[in-house]
């Protein structure tokens, strides 16, 4: 009975290994994973098998056998073994990369929708030109509208609110606001020449611009297209995992649909 616990506790080890092995060779084929990762379990699976013959006892194997385990094998184990868990880990690396260089990107793009969208209001139209809209923002104002109401309260609801302007009953005011004091003024650290450039550009880039006009119904609709190409905003990151089709160019606007949203939204 005691042989028999000794050597269930000396096969524990090497079972460990054949068991996790054997499930990641099964898992890898059956979701598709990379050759590498494959490789990781056949890494495992082998150090399971060569633990289990040094346990069961390794002097009975002929010493050049012996040899070739301990400095082919096992280094070439160690090697797969590396290279199973690059396969893994390199693609959640990134994924998280991605995320983090997106969010900083789309933040930008809002901001020059706001911009494009204030531009409108004031020039009827949206800019295709960079240098316009961030002069815009340094410099634009934009019309701010107050209306006083001194209307009698017997009046108010009698009258509607055109006549009561006619005879002076209410009174509107125009005036002005910067476009950055109105847009702007409530984003942390903001600079408007930073919206010239795609983050994570090196040597820096700048956003394309377009805008044109659609007909819709009869009526002319002005549209605009801002875009960061994913091979900019994710440069120095491994090609391999940039031009897969789930990773994207960040745009807002469209010059084929009369639309303003981001293309992630």
């Amino acid at each position: 009975m005691d042989n028999l616990r000794h050597l269930i506790v000396k096969i524990i080890f090497p079972a460990l290994f054949l068991i996790l092995g054997l499930g990641i060779i099964i898992f890898g084929l059956t979701n598709e994973q990379s050759l590498f990762f494959l490789l990781g379990g056949f890494g495992l699976l082998a150090v399971g098998i060569l633990t289990l013959l040094i346990t069961i006892g390794y002097e009975h194997l002929p010493i050049v056998l012996y040899k070739v385990l301990m400095y082919v094998f096992i280094p070439a184990i160690l090697v797969m073994f590396w290279m199973g868990f690059r396969s893994v880990n390199d693609p959640i690396k990134f994924e998280n990369e991605y995320r983090r260089r997106a969010e900083v990107v789309k933040e930008r793009l809002v901001h020059l929708r706001d911009a494009q969208e204030a531009y409108r209001s004031t020039h009827r139209r949206y800019t295709g030109d960079l240098d316009t809209l961030v002069d815009f923002i340094k410099n634009g104002e934009l019309v701010l509208l107050s209306k006083i109401n001194n209307t009698p309260p017997l009046l108010r609801d009698s009258l509607p609110e055109r006549e009561l302007i006619r005879r002076g009953f209410i009174i509107i005011d125009t005036g002005y606001i910067s476009v950055m004091d109105s847009i702007f003024k409530n984003v942390y650290n903001f600079n408007p020449d930073n919206l010239y450039y795609i983050p994570f550009s090196n040597p820096r880039e700048r956003f394309e611009i377009k805008s044109g006009t659609l007909m819709r119904s009869g009526i002319e609709v002005p549209v605009f297209e801002i875009v960061a190409d994913k091979k900019i905003y994710l440069q120095g990151l491994k090609p391999e995992y940039i031009n897969q089709d789930k990773v994207i160019s960040l745009q807002v606007g469209s010059l084929t649909e009369p639309i303003k949203d981001g293309n992630w939204e």
